[in-house]
């Protein structure tokens, strides 16, 4: 049994000039300001948290197993009629290797189930009113927060249940290990948007519900083990699947994220964080529509492209020793995940990216025109053709592009334009994302190797030393395959974010360590 008291306090304070700086260069004073007064700006958050938590374990001669346990929260960020919550757990393990007949070749076997109910408060202040304090004129003002508070907040909930299943076989030297699991995520605190004549912009209620099923498989092997050479890997790997099972009453698509013609959304009845986009405009016959030259998505309409978790993640970890000598290498692995990756949309529009090479000249497929009197482009028969009598410039052009498509008059295009305006479309900052820079997000990963050296014992005892060891390690190493170009598969702009946009690549490192015992 135990108990826990947590308070999180949170503050911030500052004091700055307006643009027009300081009087006195390098004089950093704020009684050398140009401005007066200096504003001031600042905010404290406060929360408090008891717990009171217990369990018991009972065994049965060694093989079967039952574990109880339950937890009570009282927290300050909730509603004083809900700020108390109850969440409770159980689990049973029966070692079957120690009570059924097993074959030889069985070492071990192990059956569990489990299930548990989790709580939590939510974010701070979501049910409280909380005013910001301000200065108008002299005269302190008091202005509410965008959220209108709720007034029955109850804790969001987890409801899980795991059956798992663990085993060695040829004495050790081959386990399996497989958890099947399936949990309900309900009562979650969502912002529901209210009128604004109501003075806020949405209110927070318990609505969401979110099931989720899953399966983790770990394999660890020693495939080659002598006197001084042994080899030991691990291949896990793990498939998780949300599905939104309830919004709030009368909402069936509740948005996660969202930028200028792209968004990350959940479903009611679908899997949980969809990318969603405006779609190219098409006609009836599924033919892309071309205006002036150039596609356009249609504003009216979304299409789902993809999602935001992998199907399937994982590693396979490996040790290789011989003798004092050890070689560790990890690799990661993910499949089936979408990312929006505005940096290749501006290396397009910039002309930057490989694939703009692309009807830049005859050889890369280029149309020959010329631009007449009129600026107008005009299509030429051949890359050989003479300069036309009307041509703005006394040479003719090799970089056309007829984008394949009609019109909206259901003529097949012909209008052509330059390869340099076909990809600087995706440059424009009015543009919405286009379905073109949304990429599949798969990859292998070579994470990290470690070569280490352990000096034998009758060396390290000489110098009084228990262990001693030397090691050289190097960090994110080198993509296998990856799907993403041009950027790290793994370059998110921050947590909760689904995009990237100019993100700095994760570091490559190496260095050296030594290790000593006494």
């Amino acid at each position: 049994m135990g108990g826990v008291i947590q308070k999180r306090t949170s503050e911030w304070t500052s004091r700055n000039t307006r643009s027009d700086g300081f009087i006195t260069r390098d004089w950093f004073s704020f009684s050398n300001a140009k401005t007066t007064p200096v504003e001031s700006n600042g905010f404290r958050r406060y929360s408090l948290l008891y717990g009171a938590f217990g369990s018991v374990q009972v065994g049965f001669k060694e093989w079967l197993y039952l574990e109880l346990q339950g937890r009570n929260d009282w927290s300050s960020i909730l509603p004083p009629a809900n700020n108390s919550y109850f969440y409770p757990g159980a689990s049973v393990s029966w070692i079957f290797s120690e009570t059924l007949k097993m074959p030889a070749w069985v070492s071990f076997g192990k059956f569990r189930v489990s299930w548990a109910d989790v709580g939590r408060p939510g974010p701070e202040y979501f049910s409280n009113n909380v005013y910001d304090i301000g200065n108008y004129g002299g005269v302190i003002t008091y202005a509410p927060r965008g959220s209108r508070p709720p007034e029955d907040l109850k804790p969001e909930r987890k409801r899980e249940v795991e059956l798992g299943l663990e085993t060695k076989f040829f004495n050790s030297r081959l386990g399996l290990e497989v958890n099947y699991y399936n949990g309900n995520t309900y009562d979650q605190i969502m912002g529901l948007s209210v009128p604004p004549s109501s003075g806020f912009g949405d209110t927070k209620i318990n609505a969401g519900q979110i099931s989720h099923s899953g399966i983790e498989v770990f394999i660890n092997a020693t495939p080659l083990k002598t006197g001084s050479f042994n080899w030991n890997t691990v291949l896990n790997f793990h498939s998780d699947k949300p599905m939104v099972k309830k919004l709030a009453q009368g909402i069936t698509t509740q948005g996660l994220w969202g930028m200028s013609g792209a968004r990350v959304v959940a479903v009611e009845g679908q899997p949980w964080g969809q990318v969603v986009v405006r779609p190219y405009k098409v006609n009836e016959n599924g033919e892309r529509i071309v205006e002036g030259g150039y596609y356009s998505t249609d504003p009216t309409k979304e299409e789902v492209i993809g999602k935001v978790l992998p199907d399937i993640a994982g590693g396979f970890n490996n040790t290789i020793s011989y003798k004092g000598l050890s070689l560790d290498f990890n690799i990661d692995y993910q499949f089936g995940s979408t990312l929006v990756s505005q940096t290749n949309m501006y290396m397009v529009g910039n002309g930057s990216a490989a694939s703009t090479t692309a009807y830049r000249d005859e050889a890369h497929g280029g149309l020959p025109y010329y631009i007449n009197n009129s600026s107008t482009l005009v299509l030429l028969p051949s890359h050989t053709s003479g300069v036309p009598a009307d041509s703005k410039y006394p040479f003719i052009m090799h970089d056309g592009v007829i984008l394949p498509g009609v019109q909206p008059d259901g003529k097949p295009n012909e209008t052509i334009i330059t390869a340099a305006d076909k990809h600087s479309y995706y440059w424009q900052t009015f543009m919405d994302i286009q379905p073109d820079i949304v990429y599949k997000n798969d990859y292998i990963k070579l994470r990290n190797i470690v070569l280490t050296y352990e000096l034998p014992k009758k060396l390290t005892n000489k110098i009084r030393f228990d262990r001693l060891a030397v090691s050289l390690f190097a960090n994110n190493l080198w993509y296998i395959y990856k799907t993403m170009p041009n950027v790290d598969a793994e370059a998110l702009n921050g947590t909760n974010v689904f995009y990237e946009n100019n993100a700095f690549p994760t570091t490559r490192s190496y260095g050296a360590s030594i290790r000593a015992s006494f």
